[in-house]
């Protein structure tokens, strides 16, 4: 994987103009949380959080390899998830 980043050029998605490399972007991989978009949505309902707004960016396309194989195609094709959420729990 960090191969596979490193040697494609960026896909640059940061409205605010600035051009980040591919290290930074191994970097901010390696400094995610590894959690699903679904376990993301049930933990965040299990806490109480109640979304309003909710915006998914997707990739048009995904090429599955081999150690693609055991992931969800909603995992692999989400690119951005954007939630606004309200804790219904804390009132």
């Amino acid at each position: 994987m960090k191969q596979r980043l490193l040697n494609t050029p960026p896909e640059l998605m940061d409205r605010s103009g600035y051009a980040a490399s591919v290290e930074e972007y191994w970097q901010w991989y390696t400094e995610l949380n590894p959690i699903s978009v679904g376990e993301f949505e049930k933990e965040l309902r299990a806490m109480g959080f109640e979304p309003w707004r909710l915006a998914v960016r997707s990739t048009d396309l995904v090429e599955y390899t081999a150690e693609l194989q055991d992931y969800s195609f909603t995992d692999l094709a989400t690119s951005e998830l954007y939630l606004s959420a309200i804790n219904k729990k804390a009132g």
